[in-house]
């Protein structure tokens, strides 16, 4: 068995394995990338996509790696199932000894239900840009969740990770999150700034320019 062969394989019980700790919500794939057409050496049961072991690659993972592969892992790609299922999408990619990228191991999170919920909580709560901020501080928990799934749904439709993104791209995020009033929520400059590997230095400089 060759080193390639060997190394993937080593990855077939983390499949199992993260799909009992992950719970039917989240779906594992192990990929060669070296056989995009029958590139799925294992999937997990709680199956999103509706794919299986010999597998092709899908488009959305194909773009992944092409863009990607001088990372270590992506984290936090939003694509759509065919199932019409929202997914956030982490990939880590697996390397032979030399350096080259030989496979990815994907952890397929289903998140239709949590944005479902942040539909309907504003609708109840039906909450203002402009509110004062003392007018939500005994829903502080609640908003904190609300902020992370507004920054979620910001970053949905790239495939590109925040480290790679140019300023405009950063800005065109910002000024999406800025206009759901994401930046007048208690935690919502430091929670952006970690997500998109900003200061919030930067983070105001770019709110000066697109305003």
């Amino acid at each position: 068995m060759d080193e390639k062969r060997a190394l993937l394989n080593s990855f077939i019980p983390l499949v199992d394995f993260l799909s009992r700790v992950f719970g039917s919500y989240c779906e594992i794939v192990l990929h060669d990338v070296t056989d995009t057409q029958e590139s799925i050496i294992a999937i997990s049961e709680n199956n999103l996509t509706g794919r299986k072991k010999g597998g092709t690659m899908s488009p959305v993972a194909q773009k992944v790696l092409e863009l990607n592969q001088d990372q270590d892992y992506v984290i936090n790609n939003m694509e759509k199932a065919l199932q019409g299922k929202d997914i956030r999408s982490n990939t880590y990619f697996i390397k032979d000894s030399s350096g080259k990228l030989i496979g990815m191991l994907c952890v397929n999170l289903d998140i239709s239900a949590p944005l479902a919920l942040r539909r309907m909580l504003d609708d109840l709560i039906a909450f203002q840009a402009d509110a004062e901020p003392s007018s939500t501080t005994s829903f502080s928990s609640n908003l904190e969740d609300y902020v992370l799934l507004l920054i979620n749904e910001a970053l949905q439709g790239t495939a590109i990770s925040p480290a790679r993104m140019t300023p405009k791209e950063k800005k065109a995020v910002i000024k999406q999150l800025n206009e759901k009033g994401v930046f007048r929520i208690k935690g919502g400059v430091s929670e952006v700034c970690l997500h998109l590997q900003i200061s919030e230095a930067t983070l105001y400089r770019y709110l000066k320019d697109i305003k």
